[in-house]
């Protein structure tokens, strides 16, 4: 059902993807350089592998139907969102294209510490979607 709370988690994922877009994520110094602010509108790349996890998300709110297979698809969304936190935190001048020659040094923005809260709130939200199940299979076995 859309108005349980794991449909608020979910929608957290999306919204925190949507915050990322405009907050920056990393800082790059070069020397000599201005440091240019890296957000995720900066490159289309790092943009794609920051909105699977919402799209996903989004997608997980419309099964309410099934929620075993919900359960599986935030377990999915939790995965995809870590593999999305290493990305973000181990690869930035991969997804950001960061100059070599510049000699570019890369830290870490505000923006970046809103990425693992999207692991938390799919976490929460498969949580909550089991917690359901057992009150339904409960409810059942008293019938």
């Amino acid at each position: 059902m859309l108005q349980r709370i794991q449909t608020l988690f979910l929608a957290g994922v999306a919204l925190i993807t949507v915050i990322l877009l405009f907050i920056p994520m990393y800082y790059a110094a070069g020397k000599g350089a201005p440091a240019p602010t890296l957000t995720l509108l900066s490159n289309v790349v790092a943009l794609l592998v920051n909105l699977i996890p919402a799209g996903w998300a989004v997608f997980t709110i419309f099964r309410f139907n099934n929620r075993i297979q919900q359960i599986k698809f935030c377990t999915i969304g939790m995965l995809l969102s870590a593999l999305v936190l290493a990305l973000d935190i181990f690869l930035p001048g991969l997804l950001f294209n960061v100059p070599i020659e510049l000699n570019a040094t890369v830290s870490f923005a505000p923006g970046i510490y809103l990425v693992p809260a999207n692991v938390l709130l799919f976490f929460l939200a498969s949580r909550f979607i089991r917690r359901d199940e057992e009150l339904v299979r409960s409810a059942d076995r008293l019938r």
